[in-house]
């Protein structure tokens, strides 16, 4: 038996390839979520101009501030954003305001492959438990598989994973209790410039006309696609601009 969470139709073909596997049974599902709404935006600002709407949320809203991941593709920018955010809150970084800057205060926090395993506990602790001080988490693909936090309702990239998949799965651990999500894809054209990024992941950045969730789901090919969420309004980016039901509201993290 092989079993994945997110496999398109070529990679479960090259799975059973590898596996030796003939006239498999597939059990097949679409990962699609509908309570998530994709968006992605060239970066035309400089990443401090980006983030500081967030910093103010942080500011004002405190421990009501949506949880969220903010996924980066090297060490150094995820140093950068740690830094700005904790640069620019001083003593509001923690919670309560002025609280010595160790894990268990912090409201933000950089999961890396640097850190400690004790850190790493901590960090995933405080950010799965309900009531815990962290609100943002600023990582790389060192925030992995197995990490199940149900109430995280916003998923940021801050440049694109190298394949549809990767994107899907990490977008995936947003709105796992049902609610309304978000998932902001930031690119630059250097980022999709880049030999490690495939194809099929250039084309959804680039994409301006097609729903997004028609292209990211396409070569799933699991033949239970569900509709796409009504009204176009809280589809996506994309659907939103031609969205027709006269009442339009953006969807906005829960």
């Amino acid at each position: 038996m092989a079993l994945t969470a997110t496999a398109t139709k070529a990679t479960r073909k090259e799975v059973m390839r590898i596996l030796g596997m003939r006239n498999a049974v597939l059990v097949t599902k679409s990962p699609d979520k509908p309570n998530i709404y994709y968006s992605v935006s060239e970066k035309n600002e400089s990443i401090d101009d980006t983030f500081e709407p967030l910093i103010q949320e942080l500011r004002t809203s405190r421990l009501q501030t949506v949880k969220t991941i903010i996924f980066c593709r090297t060490y150094q920018d995820c140093s950068y954003l740690y830094l700005l955010f904790k640069s620019s809150l001083g003593t509001e970084f923690t919670n309560p305001i002025g609280a010595p800057d160790y894990s268990p205060f912090r409201m933000i926090d950089m999961f890396t492959a640097c850190n400690t395993p004790s850190l790493k506990k901590k960090i995933l602790h405080s950010f799965s438990y309900p009531n815990g001080q962290l609100r943002i988490v600023i990582a790389t693909i060192a925030f992995g598989m197995g990490i199940d936090c149900p109430d995280v309702h916003r998923i940021i990239h801050w440049g694109p994973p190298s394949d549809l998949e990767s994107y899907i799965q990490e977008t995936g651990r947003a709105g796992r209790d049902g609610n309304s999500a978000v998932a902001e894809l930031y690119f630059s054209r250097r980022d999709i410039g880049q030999c490690y990024v495939e194809e099929t992941m250039k084309a959804y950045c680039k994409n301006d006309s097609q729903c997004r969730r028609a292209v990211l789901f396409n070569d799933f090919d699991c033949g239970d696609l569900p509709a796409k969420p009504v009204p176009d309004c809280v589809c996506c980016d994309i659907c939103a601009m031609v969205c027709t039901c006269t009442s339009c509201k953006f969807p906005s993290p829960s």
